[in-house]
């Protein structure tokens, strides 16, 4: 609720979804062209991935492990943790730059589909498992 009541202070409500709790979020993410994960805590949020695989312009913390999905500036962008001025810099210039979302969304696309598949899973953990037998 916090978000939402700040949403509407500054008069923005109609520009971001408020939608709880879903089972349907690759439908939802059809609808958007940009993905922000705000998060301090998480140490990798799936939130990412799913944007990413939704070819949206991810903008996510430079925190735990988000550098091994997101290559800034190719992919999707990241910014310095807490840093609220820079994430929303980021986003006024995205939102202002279609051809930079739909660069970052097709790259991002892209590169879930190489490096976040199951295929490429069970062959790294196949891997790492016959070195120990």
């Amino acid at each position: 609720m916090m978000f939402k009541k700040e949403a509407c202070d500054y008069k923005i409500e109609n520009k971001f979804i408020f939608a709880g709790m879903r089972d349907d979020i690759p439908k939802l993410l059809q609808s958007c062209d940009i993905g922000i994960q705000a998060s301090s805590g998480e140490a990798f949020s799936l939130s990412i991935l799913e944007y990413m695989s939704a070819g949206l312009a991810a903008v996510v913390p430079d925190n735990c492990g988000n550098r091994e999905a997101i290559t800034s500036g190719l992919n999707g962008v990241l910014y310095k943790p807490g840093d609220l001025e820079e994430a929303t810099d980021i986003l006024n210039n995205l939102i202002h730059d279609v051809d930079k979302i739909k660069y970052l969304g097709l790259n991002a696309a892209k590169s879930v589909m190489d490096k976040f598949n199951i295929e490429r899973t069970n062959a790294e953990l196949i891997e790492l498992l016959s070195e120990y037998l």
